[in-house]
């Protein structure tokens, strides 16, 4: 049987704490791309046009961040607004 509803996470990694097999990961991946670009490097005039956008989009990705989306609604407003004058009402 499991644990009954509300019962406090026992054990595993504390937050914030990094995983040890992806830190491992990314350092082989980036390894193997320092081995790999001088070969892209030489050959990319070979290449066709699509090709080098596609390389070009998808390394792009562990360059540029990407953006997060913020969702702005009414209720949102509101809350923010109660909270405000909550503050205000303080001082």
């Amino acid at each position: 049987m499991g644990k009954s509803k509300g019962t406090k996470k026992t054990g595993g990694r504390a937050k914030g704490t990094p995983n040890k097999i992806t830190k491992q990961l990314r350092a082989e991946f980036e390894d193997f791309i320092a081995e790999v670009l001088p070969d892209l490097k030489t050959n990319w005039k070979n290449l066709d046009d699509e090709t080098k956008w596609n390389i070009l989009l998808k390394m792009s990705n562990f360059v540029i961040p990407k953006k997060q989306e913020n969702e702005i609604s009414f209720d949102n407003v509101l809350k923010f607004k109660e909270s405000q004058e909550k503050i205000n009402q303080l001082f």
